[in-house]
């Protein structure tokens, strides 16, 4: 019998960096954005999305272009709205796929921003919530992917908030220090979530 692990978390907090770590001990990962990248160039998702956000979200080669998605579905929150309504259904519907497929492995990890958000708390058998300063999330995003502050801030308001997140937590990882400090962390719970697993 498998253990099932929500990781969330803010943006820039570090939780697919947390995920991805849980998989090199050795657990099954099911990663929410990598599923959304794939989605969204579904011929009826793509027709969905320009639909509600203009054919020009498409770039030269025929692909979404996701950052230009991002600013005009992070808009407001009707916009957010429409954003979801195209995409969480087959996300969500793939996800779960790829989590049942995995009820061979001892621990699966799914790494996903919005578990809260779709009401999918009560799915999982341990949910950890991975945070950061806002000086540090804010310099991660900044820095690696080029956010603006009001990107960033128009991205955060469209979920839970950290605190709701926290409340729901079995687990609060801090990330605020290097990668080292955070695969530490990351072994430690590992540990943990293997001594929980039948017959250990």
């Amino acid at each position: 019998m498998s253990i099932l692990v929500g990781i969330t978390g803010g943006m820039g907090a570090g939780k697919s960096t947390f995920a991805a770590m849980l998989c090199q001990q050795g657990a099954r990962l099911v990663d929410a954005d990598r599923i959304g990248h794939e989605v969204i160039e579904r011929p009826e998702v793509k027709a969905a999305l320009a639909a509600a956000f203009g054919d020009d979200i498409e770039n030269s080669d025929g692909e979404i272009d996701r950052r230009k998605l991002g600013k005009r579905a992070f808009q407001n929150r009707s916009s957010l709205h429409e954003l979801n309504a195209a995409v969480a259904p087959a996300l969500r519907r793939e996800l779960w796929r790829q989590v049942s497929e995995g009820v061979d492995s001892d621990i699966v990890v799914v790494d996903a921003a919005l578990i809260l958000e779709w009401g999918e708390r009560e799915q999982f058998d341990f949910l950890v919530v991975v945070v950061a300063d806002d000086a540090v999330t804010q310099a991660r995003l900044g820095g690696q992917k080029g956010y603006s502050e009001a990107e960033i801030r128009q991205r955060m308001e469209g979920q839970v908030s950290v605190a709701d997140k926290i409340a729901q937590a079995d687990l609060v990882v801090e990330n605020n220090s290097d990668r080292a400090a955070l695969k530490g962390t990351a072994e430690e719970v590992w540990n943990s979530l293997c001594r929980k697993l039948p017959g250990r």
